[in-house]
């Protein structure tokens, strides 16, 4: 037994994260554990009493998050956004999220301040069964803990200068325009967002871009969310005790009772351990040295240890090589006939092709709990230490991963091209631009972008214009104006004008480019200082106690994954 208490102690010390990456969940230590901040003195089968012998314990507790700083970086890579539209000069192309992917104008800025915090509220309930009436020191637990928590993102938006009220002509669709001098208004579907809120509520359409987000959509209210975090049964045995020392151990099984991750938005809450079944064992004891009758040290510590069950969850993934939040780039659908892929008129946004059902494992979770108490008369006071641990999750797709509007379909990063290029015809005697020739022609030009800026064309192929024509994309000059009557040369010579590029092939999206470690938990550790003031009474017979208590939560300095919390409770023990 202590050379397992060793080992198990060993790999809950080695349960840290190796790094302050970017996930796309949120996972923090189960409502379930935090009983073992609550321990009280372990029961003794009293064998001058008759009757059923046990031990009822309620407690009431509230944490509230600190550092909400450290949860927008595990989340987000930073607590503030920025959004910059591809057609800004002087933009960030390193860290400045490209407002284009989200909606909003080629010329957006904006930020977005992001403050996350929780408040957990918690009913813990716990019995102690002696059944040292049917089997020697053996004994039964059951805890069922009822949680309300509520999660908020904080999303404030700032600095927001919205731009252009529609997309250029050509970028986000491929509409076609009647050749009139002027040119007609753009159609309603060309519009920008006007706001980031309405950007990121995941239901904007703009385009081409008609499928509203099916995960991670940015939540600025409260969300709220009540449960029973998991029923935990414990069956065990005194293994020695005495007048002033008792050792106990026992299996444990935690069966889930909350909800499921659920990747539909960003910072969704949890209540459990994401409903998974659990199995293992606990250890504990306690030691009493008492003097002058009334004045009592004990010293307790308990560990407990499980192996979570695999479960089948959707989880969201950002893509390898294309920066945190990746999963919000854009996508064209393309087609494929005789070997050559064209542009289907349909934009995405990879969210919905990165959001898929996984075999989500962990290997092993735990804690330990350390406390002392000073009893006098029938006051105490306790100060305790808990840590608790957990192995990073593995993620493994399921074949029947996609997404049905998006399984057998073909995607490429859009990145700033456009959809369609438009030819005009010219006078080959005055070199004078006439007309545009209709319709617009599709374009399947697909870049190796990131999150943050377009990048080059993937397998650049020139589009070689037709005799007496000049051809023009969304970004060339004079896109959006009256060309007509305008000298090719100067058009085609100007140092903005962009000839339109095939790519052969474009780069297509695979299960392959799916970062799987963006989309698990990751290893974390958890430490807990706690301190409570108590009084225990004695009627007829049973032992109650009453006590209130303060603890303080943080996770490893550098590191981003773990919650920083504070909290109180109060709690009654009714031994009988």
């Amino acid at each position: 037994m202590k050379k397992l208490f060793s080992s198990c102690l060993f790999v809950l010390i080695s349960m840290t994260p190796l790094h302050g990456s970017v996930y796309t969940i949120f996972l923090p230590k189960p409502q379930g554990y935090y009983q073992n901040n609550f321990l009280r003195p372990l029961h003794k089968h009293q064998s001058d009493r008759t009757g059923q012998q046990g031990i009822f314990s309620s407690i009431v507790s509230y944490r509230n998050s600190m550092k909400s700083e450290s949860i927008a970086q595990a989340l987000f890579g930073s607590p503030t956004l920025n959004f910059t539209g591809s057609e800004v000069i002087g933009r960030d192309p390193c860290h400045d999220l490209l407002a284009d992917y989200f909606g909003l104008a080629p010329d957006f800025q904006g930020n977005l301040n992001l403050k996350p915090k929780l408040q957990t509220v918690t009913f813990d309930f716990s019995y102690h069964l002696d059944l040292s009436n049917w089997c020697e020191s053996l004994f039964l637990e059951i805890a069922a803990p009822l949680v309300h928590t509520r999660w908020n993102l904080n999303a404030c938006p700032t600095s927001v200068q919205r731009g252009m009220f529609t997309f250029p002509r050509g970028y986000m669709s491929a509409n076609p325009q009647p050749s009139q001098n002027p040119p007609p208004a753009l159609t309603p579907a060309d519009n920008t967002a006007p706001t980031l809120q309405e950007a990121l509520d995941g239901n904007f359409s703009y385009g081409d871009m008609r499928t509203p987000w099916r995960s991670g959509i940015f939540v600025f209210d409260d969300q709220d969310l009540t449960r029973v975090a998991d029923v935990s049964f414990a069956l065990g045995a005194d293994f020695f005790h005495s007048d002033y020392s008792i050792v106990q151990a026992g299996l444990l099984t935690i069966a889930p009772a909350g909800n499921k991750y659920n990747p539909t938005t960003n910072f969704n809450p949890v209540i459990g351990n994401a409903d998974r079944w659990e199995f293992g064992f606990i250890l504990r004891g306690s030691y009493d040295y008492t003097w002058h009758e009334n004045h009592t040290f004990r010293f307790l510590g308990m560990g407990t240890f499980t192996h979570p069950f695999d479960i089948i969850q959707r989880r969201m993934f950002d893509l390898k090589r294309r920066g945190p939040l990746s999963r919000y780039m854009l996508l064209k659908q393309e087609t494929l006939a005789n070997d050559v892929y064209s542009y289907a008129g349909q934009l995405i946004h990879a969210i919905n092709f990165s959001t898929r059902h996984a075999q989500i494992g962990c290997q092993a979770q735990g804690d330990f709990t350390l406390q002392v108490s000073y009893e006098i008369s029938r006051y105490c006071i306790d100060f305790g230490y808990n840590f608790y641990g957990r192995t990073a999750e593995t993620a493994h797709l399921l074949r029947r991963s996609p997404p049905c509007e998006v399984q057998g379909n073909v995607y490429a990063f859009k990145g700033t091209e456009g959809v369609d290029y438009r030819q005009y015809a010219v006078n080959p005697v005055t070199n004078i631009v006439t007309n545009e020739i209709e319709p617009p022609q599709a374009l399947n030009s697909a870049q190796s972008a990131t999150i943050f800026s377009g990048g080059p064309v993937c397998f650049p192929q020139n589009i070689t214009a037709p005799t007496s024509t000049i051809l023009l994309t969304w970004n060339s000059n004079n896109n959006n104006s009256n060309i007509i009557n305008q000298n090719a040369t100067t058009i085609t010579t100007s140092p903005t004008y962009q000839a339109p590029q095939a790519s052969n092939p474009p780069c297509l999206l695979s299960d392959q480019d799916l970062h799987l470690c963006s989309g698990i938990a990751p290893s974390t550790e958890v430490h807990t200082l706690f301190m409570r003031i108590g009084y225990c009474g004695r009627t007829c017979g049973t032992d109650t106690c009453a006590s209130l208590g303060v603890t303080s939560e943080f996770g490893r300095y550098g590191i981003y994954d773990a919650l920083f919390q504070w909290g109180a409770w109060a709690q009654i023990t009714v031994q009988f």
